[in-house]
């Protein structure tokens, strides 16, 4: 799940494949975060993931190496006004 600290949405996003990263989870969540709101494709981004312990966690590191099941992420969003 991760969360826009904004709003306090939160979005449960299966992981499917082990070598899927940081990177395809921030874009699979900008997906879901600009459905929910209604807003255009590509009119956000996810500039930073942050791990429940707060660290940034890198776009190249798989998401099964560095998140447990059920994990919370927190989201920073920039939304392209």
């Amino acid at each position: 799940m991760t969360q826009h600290p904004r709003t306090g949405v939160k979005f449960r996003v299966p992981v499917t494949d082990n070598a899927l990263t940081i990177e395809w989870l921030c874009g699979d969540v900008a997906a879901r975060y600009q459905r929910h709101h209604k807003l255009a494709p590509n009119t956000i981004s996810i500039c930073e993931l942050r791990g429940s312990d707060g660290s940034v966690l890198d776009v190249t590191d798989a998401v099964s190496d560095v998140a447990d099941d059920m994990d919370c992420y927190d989201v920073v969003v920039l939304e392209d006004v």
